[in-house]
C-alpha cells in the first residue's frame, strides 16, 4: 500500500510539473506574441515600418511560436508582418515570403473558417504577384466565411483592383462582383470608391452598375 501511494505521489508530482511547464510557456508565448503586436499597431498608428522593427517583431512572433506552435494568431501575424514590409517598401527575400505564407498556411491549417487569415493571404498573394491556385483558393474562402466582413471586402479589393492587370479575366469577373457588392453595403462603400480610384478602375467598374439602387454619394462619384 505504501508503493502505490509513492507511486500515486510520484504520478500527481509529474502532472503538477507538467501542468506548471504547459502554463509558463503559453504565458511566455503570450508576452512575445504582444510585444511583436505592439510593434504592429504603432505601424497603424503611422510610425515608420523599419526593417530594424520589423526584425524585432518577427524575432518576437518567433519566439512565441516556440513557446505555443499551435496558435493560429502567432502564425498569422507572422504572415502580416511581411505584409507590413511591402507597404513600407522594404525587401524581402525568398526566405521571407516562404515563412510569411507558411504563417498564414500553418494558421489556416487549424483554423480553416477564419475569413481573416483567408483575406490577408489574398493580399499577401498579390503583394508576391502571385495570382495563382492558392490565390483563388483564398480569395473564394475569404468571401464563403466572411462575406459581409468589411475589413475581409476591403483586403480583396486591394488585392485585386490595384492588380487588375495582371489578373485573368475569371478573377477580373469576381473582382468586379466583389466591387458591385462593396458600393450597395455602407460599412465599405466608401473604401471601395477609394481603392477603385487608387487603381485607376473606378469609371470601369461603375459602368455596369445600377446608378439608381446605389447611395446618392456614390452615384455621383460614378456618373
Amino acid at each position: 500500500m505504501l508503493i502505490t501511494n509513492k507511486k500515486f505521489s510520484a504520478l500527481l508530482l509529474v502532472l503538477l510539473g507538467v501542468l506548471a511547464l504547459s502554463s509558463l510557456s503559453a504565458m511566455l508565448a503570450n508576452i512575445f506574441f504582444h510585444q511583436a503586436e505592439r510593434v504592429e499597431r504603432q505601424w497603424q498608428r503611422g510610425l515608420p515600418i523599419t526593417q530594424q522593427r520589423l526584425d524585432s517583431a518577427q524575432g518576437w512572433v518567433t519566439r512565441g511560436r516556440f513557446y505555443a506552435p499551435g496558435q493560429p494568431d502567432y502564425s498569422q501575424l507572422q504572415g502580416r508582418l511581411y505584409s507590413w514590409a511591402f507597404i513600407g517598401r522594404l525587401p524581402v527575400d525568398e526566405a521571407g515570403q516562404a515563412l510569411a505564407l507558411q504563417g498564414y498556411r500553418d494558421s489556416l491549417a487549424a483554423r480553416p473558417y477564419w475569413p481573416y487569415a483567408w483575406a490577408q493571404l489574398v493580399l499577401l498573394k498579390s503583394q508576391l504577384q502571385q495570382f495563382d491556385a492558392e490565390f483563388d483558393l483564398a480569395f473564394k474562402n475569404a468571401q464563403a466565411y466572411g462575406r459581409w466582413e468589411p475589413k475581409v471586402m476591403e483586403n480583396l479589393l486591394s488585392a485585386s483592383l490595384l492588380n487588375w492587370s495582371r489578373l485573368s479575366w475569371p478573377q477580373r469577373q469576381q473582382a468586379s462582383d466583389l466591387f458591385s457588392r462593396s458600393v450597395s453595403f455602407s460599412p465599405v462603400m466608401w473604401q471601395a470608391m477609394k481603392i477603385a480610384d487608387a487603381s485607376g478602375m473606378r469609371r470601369a467598374l461603375c459602368y455596369s452598375l445600377d446608378k439608381n439602387k446605389l447611395h446618392k454619394g456614390i452615384a455621383k462619384r460614378c456618373r
